[in-house]
């Protein structure tokens, strides 16, 4: 089986706010460009806050994410991806 993932048309740098959602929507998934393992406090397309700890650098993880939470969150250098 073959698993592809979604191509991504879009890219914005994301300051975490705990107000204000992303102006692009929901994401199809979140970069972290930091040098170091970071924490990302984030509210979910669903409305779910979640907290990821220890999450590498360098990777694309595919989050639904509507908000970036500046509270708990460690991350400096993150892009959202649509």
């Amino acid at each position: 089986m073959i698993i592809t993932q979604p191509s991504v048309f879009d890219a914005y740098e994301v300051t975490p706010s705990d107000t204000t959602d992303l102006p692009g929507g929901p994401t199809k998934a979140i970069y972290l460009g930091d040098s170091s393992a970071v924490d990302v406090n984030v509210v979910m397309q669903g409305g779910q806050t979640v907290k990821f700890e220890n999450l590498q650098p360098g990777v694309i993880h595919y989050l639904a994410v509507k908000r970036v939470l500046s509270t708990d969150t460690t991350a400096t250098k993150i892009i959202a991806l649509y």
